[in-house]
């Protein structure tokens, strides 16, 4: 959360009446404290402020500081020590302890993997889902880190120590640590427990491998140091034989020898080879950049795939084009900053002409071709069905046809029950089969007092009545299907999905997209194909008002971009799409 630099609203000193609530905080969420120990953290005759940041994520932070050193940091209303703190009042927290050259992958905004983990004094501390916790090297009780268990004790051991063990929120040496008086980490010895070994005899923890030499000596017992059935060996041999993975890496998933930065790279490689040898024409040429990437490469990815730039080793695409031209595949030109363009491509390159075109897509068609991108909320057409509710009004003349208020029905149902009761109570007109007399029940139902009496209708205005009656409602079908949310069927009017362009701070723009939810459309999926696809960051809020549903939000003016993306996977309509006229008008090119 603090790996990159934060922006600072206020720093002001903190007040007496909020020192005390402070205290009152900080003994509720961590009862280990006693009173003195509260009050050394929170005295009342030395300088102490809280300042309001900003971090890189948009996330608000209240940091409390003591003399200038951070002592805690509030996230909503929950109070997190510092790495300050906890090396005054090291069990403060229960703690992991992992391997000295793990620190550098979590300062560089990694998280605890568990195969990292060495368990220390008996074992692995008994820990909750979320519970926070500490990160401690082997053989030192300073804290390095402070996070929340992504699993339970019980979990990672039935996981057999594989996956995420510890979500990081703040580390030794980021940012949050460097505003403080930049301490060194403190050497603080581990708690005197002894722990008996197979052959009876004791141990102290101390003995265990220094933080420079990870591994158990060479002349150890070959069953090694057994804690809770793990051994320091086992715990060990990630850092001899290279196994232990800090990153991104999601619970219980497989370890693998290739790395998923490698295997991003590959699919984005193979991705690249298929757009210019199947999509990108000489035509196109010369071609920006980033429309190569979001037009080209992204559709030729695999549909049980995912490519993200930010999951490579090149981060940006910039990096990577730089990688091709001087392999010689394609050659970028920079026509003014920040803006470049694909002039030529090499289609004699080894690569290229050695690639072979997937089955699943001709050499001769085009992967940007909608027909060949299934929509991913159901496959097919899209369909919005009117509806209408049984009201009070109406419930006595539909009655008779088996419905109830609140049911739901099309005009024609409507229509049918209508003639239905007409024909039931014979009250067609004789003289004149276009009129309809009105019975008690009809009366009621559609004639307004201020009408006075009316004794019958035409056919057309009785049905025009009925539908005026009634709950006017909707129903999205997507490929002919019914959603699986039980309330799919909405009241009221269909709302379009709506396109704005915003200014936020700094004067940069934002696409916000809204009603997503009214189209069956997931917020979260969407804002995901989004940003992999316009290789911008992109994030979901709740729109203002209560009860009015989540809105994407995406760095840039995406309006183009988010056309393409609804009317060609999602296949939305035009016509339930506003805020299209914001797209830039692309203008004719000068010679």
């Amino acid at each position: 959360m603090f790996r990159k630099a934060f922006h600072t609203r206020s720093n002001i000193a903190i007040r007496g009446s909020d020192r005390r609530k402070l205290r009152s905080t900080i003994c509720e969420q961590f009862p280990r404290l006693d009173a003195d120990q509260v009050a050394e953290l929170t005295p009342n005759k030395d300088d102490m402020t809280v300042m309001k940041i900003i971090t890189h994520a948009d996330c608000i932070v209240y940091v409390y500081c003591l003399t200038g050193t951070p002592v805690f940091f509030q996230i909503e209303k929950q109070l997190y020590p510092t790495v300050y703190t906890l090396w005054k009042h090291p069990d403060l927290l229960p703690s992991l302890s992992t391997w000295p050259p793990v620190l550098d992958k979590i300062s560089g905004g990694a998280d605890l993997m568990l195969p990292g983990v060495v368990p220390q004094n008996g074992g692995l501390p008994q820990l909750s889902k979320g519970q926070l916790c500490a990160v401690a090297l082997v053989g030192n009780q300073a804290a390095v880190a402070i996070g929340r268990a992504s699993m339970a004790t019980v979990d990672m051991v039935a996981n057999g120590m594989k996956g995420r063990g510890v979500q990081v929120i703040h580390c030794f040496k980021d940012m949050l640590w460097s505003i403080g008086d930049k301490s060194p980490l403190p050497e603080l010895p581990l708690p005197n427990l002894e722990v008996d070994t197979q052959d009876g005899n004791s141990t102290n923890p101390s003995s265990s491998p220094e933080p420079g030499n990870p591994l158990p000596d060479a002349g150890q017992d070959e069953k090694g140091l057994h804690l809770d059935g793990l051994s320091l060996e086992d715990a060990s041999a990630g850092i001899a034989g290279d196994d232990v993975r800090v990153g991104e890496m999601e619970e219980g998933e497989e370890e693998d020898p290739i790395s998923a930065s490698d295997r991003m790279d590959k699919l984005l490689y193979q991705c690249t080879l298929h757009c210019l040898k199947s999509s990108v024409k000489s035509t196109d040429l010369p071609l920006l950049t980033s429309n190569f990437y979001r037009s080209h490469i992204v559709p030729c990815c695999p549909e049980d795939q995912t490519l993200d730039m930010k999951k490579t080793s090149f981060k940006k695409l910039s990096k990577f084009l730089q990688m091709l031209q001087g392999q010689g595949l394609l050659k970028v030109k920079e026509e003014k900053k920040g803006i470049d363009f694909i002039v030529s491509v090499d289609k004699d390159h080894p690569d290229l002409r050695s690639f072979i075109v997937p089955t699943s897509t001709s050499e001769t068609q085009d992967p940007r071709d909608s027909k060949n991108q299934p929509a991913a909320s159901g496959g097919g057409s899209f369909e919005v069905k009117l509806l209408c509710g049984v009201s009070g009004d109406m419930l006595p003349v539909l009655r008779s046809s088996g419905y109830s208020k609140g049911d739901w029905m099309t005009h024609e149902t409507l229509r049918d029950a209508v003639t239905n009761y007409i024909r039931l109570n014979d009250l067609v007109d004789k003289a004149d089969a276009k009129f309809v007399y009105l019975d008690g029940t009809l009366h009621d139902a559609l004639i307004n007092r201020s009408e006075g009496y009316v004794d019958k209708l035409r056919w057309d205005q009785l049905f025009s009545r009925c539908n005026g009656k009634m709950t006017s409602g909707y129903e999205v079908l997507v490929g002919g299907q019914r959603s699986s949310n039980p309330k799919s069927v909405r009241k009221g009017k269909l709302q379009p999905i709506q396109l704005k362009i915003e200014k936020k701070s700094g004067n940069k723009n934002v696409t916000v997209i809204q009603n997503l939810e009214f189209y069956g459309i997931e917020p979260k999926e969407f804002a995901h194909r989004l940003q992999v696809g316009v290789a911008a960051s992109s994030s979901i809020s709740q729109m203002p008002g209560q009860g009015s549903g989540s809105q994407v939000i995406i760095q840039g003016k995406q309006i183009r971009f988010i056309e393409t993306l609804l009317t060609d996977h999602y296949k939305i309509p035009k016509k339930h799409i506003q805020g299209l006229e914001l797209a830039a008008k692309t203008g004719k090119k000068k010679r």
